[in-house]
């Protein structure tokens, strides 16, 4: 991939012929709400924005057009139309609602799809980390590297976040072991909202991953196997199967190298992928392993 001229990405060079100085966007007061609005006047041009998104509220969203940057507070303050594109560096669930906004509005929204690239273009270019410059690799990624996002896709990934809290709720409730009558009612009833979810999540996933049902029979998962197929459809949205097995096994924490930085949704995910398939609760390392290494082979067209 071509790695194009990236010295001119360094946000802390004075602004060269048709290059505009990025606004600050942090200004307070009446000053600062018209220097925002200024900047996104400035984006509505081109009608496609390249995006450093982050998850923490008190840090902004970096949005870029190829030509001027600017800082916004949600992704929905963007100004793009319907038809417009944006690029976003990765799809974390505190963006969801300004990602649906943003498709319901007619927007097109691309995910990128190895987040990891950014680090080694940095890395192979000697250029700083920013928010302001890894807004502008975007810019000029290749577009295969990027993954456009449905409607339906985010409506399952939204699913399958609202799933896990009831999970995570529900493992703290039997930590708590409390004897009433009232509390066993609450976990009842949350019980039953999961398996609701799960339902929901596998019904949704069959339409929207290709290979989802193909995979299912494969691993013999059965419909009641309700957590086993949620699980499932968790990791084929969260993984790009056709990557290196190795790089695989380091998005999951799998590999002995990967220095303890890994998903934790991803590992949790495939426990409990694993515990379905093998059908015990203890599922050791490598049997995870041989089971990512079968889910590969199945979507790359061999043997199950």
């Amino acid at each position: 991939m071509e790695a194009g001229n990236y010295s001119a990405l360094n946000p802390t060079a004075p602004p060269g012929p048709g290059r505009s100085a990025a606004p600050n966007g942090t200004g307070e007061g009446e000053e600062g709400r018209r220097e925002s609005s200024e900047a996104r006047e400035k984006l509505e041009e081109t009608g496609k924005y390249y995006v450093d998104a982050h998850v923490n509220a008190r840090r902004r969203h970096i949005a870029h057009n190829g030509r001027d940057v600017i800082k916004v507070k949600s992704l929905a303050e963007i100004p793009a139309k319907r038809g417009d594109e944006i690029y976003i560096d990765a799809l974390h669930a505190k963006l969801y609602n300004d990602v649906s906004s943003l498709l319901k509005r007619g927007v097109r929204v691309f995910v990128l799809r190895r987040p990891d690239i950014l680090a080694q273009v940095r890395t192979t270019n000697n250029i700083e980390k920013t928010d302001e410059s890894d807004a502008m690799l975007l810019s000029i990624l290749d577009k295969s590297l990027y993954k456009e996002l449905t409607e339906n896709e985010l409506a399952l990934r939204m699913l399958i976040s609202e799933y896990n809290k009831h999970l995570k709720l529900l493992k703290t409730m039997k930590q708590l072991d409390c004897k009433s009558k009232a509390f066993d009612e609450a976990k009842r009833i949350i019980k039953k909202e999961k398996n609701r979810l799960a339902e929901k999540i596998v019904e949704m996933a069959e339409v929207t991953i290709p290979e989802y049902q193909k995979v299912c029979d494969a691993l013999k998962l059965s419909h009641k196997s309700l957590r086993g197929r949620v699980a499932l459809a968790d990791l084929l949205l969260s993984i790009d199967f056709s990557r290196g097995l190795r790089k695989i096994l380091s998005y999951v924490g799998r590999h002995q190298n990967n220095q303890g930085r890994y998903s934790r949704r991803a590992r949790q995910a495939l426990e409990a992928l694993s515990m379905s398939h093998y059908r015990k609760r203890i599922v050791k390392a490598r049997e995870q392993v041989k089971l990512l290494k079968k889910i590969k082979g199945i979507l790359a067209g061999g043997p199950a």
